[in-house]
């Protein structure tokens, strides 16, 4: 039996990194010719790990465009786990984040939600924008609109308490990822 060499690269302290090891974990031990290899490191050096290390494969959180030039860059097998980055040449395995933003729309209009809200950061990326659509068509399907706000890094508190404070009540908020929400 030959012996297959993974390496992990997953941000383990994201709120999706967690569950994403378990589904691996749970794969790898019906697996008796896996060995893997988990990195847990800055994302630079994630990079130049990345475009080195001697394996089989590697499964990955692709967080920037440095880091998906280096999976693309490889002669093995290289799976994108996050939606962080736009590049259609790499193989990328993520949910489906239009799906996503019409499931939290349908929660919240089976409670009878009339006011709608959705939080994103200013430098998101296509994830955020595919949360935003989905949220945002489901509720106008309803004849309702979703307010939306895309946060600045310097004064996010200040300006989402005011944002916040100035829409309808009973409210209902949609954040882009897990820490917003």
């Amino acid at each position: 039996m030959e012996i297959r060499h993974i390496g992990l690269m997953i941000e383990s302290l994201s709120g999706y990194g967690s569950p994403i090891l378990k589904g691996i974990s749970r794969y790898a031990q019906q697996k008796n010719d896996w060995r893997i290899a988990f990195f847990d490191r800055e994302r630079r050096e994630l990079a130049d790990l990345l475009a080195s290390w001697e394996g089989d494969g590697i499964i990955c959180t692709a967080v920037d465009q440095r880091f998906g030039d280096a999976a693309l860059g490889r002669k093995i097998p290289v799976v994108n786990v996050a939606a962080l980055i736009d590049e259609p040449k790499l193989l990328t395995v993520i949910g489906d984040d239009h799906a996503a933003g019409r499931m939290g729309a349908e929660f919240f209009l089976d409670r009878g939600f009339q006011n709608f809200g959705f939080i994103r950061r200013r430098d998101s990326s296509r994830y955020a924008k595919n949360r935003s659509d989905g949220f945002s068509d489901r509720l106008a399907e309803n004849g309702f609109k979703a307010e939306s706000i895309s946060l600045s890094q310097g004064n996010a508190d200040s300006e989402l308490v005011e944002w916040i404070g100035s829409l309808p009540r009973p409210l209902a908020l949609l954040g882009a990822i897990d820490r917003l929400g």
